[in-house]
């Protein structure tokens, strides 16, 4: 199963690796490589996911390994807000940063922070009106560094939010 959602996975990260450096020439309207860049951040998170997927066995038995390495956190924000931005624009919400100044680098699994962000900003988009704002900020208090996602949606009931806390859980709107 996995070789079947890998390769056209590949596919689709190589040529839109391809396009972003413009192998071939300039691809036309300045809009494009942008585009392009999406397409392949996106690819390489679809793969990414599916890799989780795959290993979430070793999860549940407790044995998954963390892929540690030194990590910019504003990269991994940044990134996360190009995957958003198509559908908070569709949605007509709007997503601001606040990003603290000299964070230092991380030692953390990229990928795992890039797929928690990315569930927190998804949760935020999806249940924030049209026309409402979702904000992402960093800060570094001491020697702890955070990220945080605020919007102006519905949120939680506060007796909803042990059980939004359980693993395959959802709560109801508040």
């Amino acid at each position: 199963m996995s070789h079947e959602l890998r390769t056209p996975l590949n596919a689709i990260i190589g040529f839109s690796e391809m396009l972003v450096g413009e192998v071939f020439g300039p691809l036309g309207d300045r809009r494009y490589p942008d585009y392009a860049k999406s397409i392949r951040d996106s690819g390489r998170h679809l793969l990414d996911l599916i890799n989780d997927i795959l290993d979430f066995s070793k999860l549940d038995a407790g044995h998954l390994e963390l892929q540690e390495e030194t990590v910019n956190l504003h990269e991994i924000v940044d990134g996360a807000l190009q995957m958003m931005h198509g559908e908070a624009a569709r949605t007509g919400i709007r997503i601001h940063k606040t990003l603290a100044r000299e964070l230092p680098y991380l030692i953390a699994d990229q990928r795992r922070v890039r797929q928690v962000l990315l569930n927190l900003l998804s949760n935020a988009v999806k249940f924030t009106p049209e026309g409402g704002e979702v904000e992402v900020a960093t800060f570094r208090r001491g020697s702890e560094v955070g990220v945080a996602v605020a919007d102006t949606g519905i949120g939680i009931a506060a007796a909803d939010i042990p059980r939004a806390l359980e693993r395959f859980a959802r709560s109801t709107a508040a």
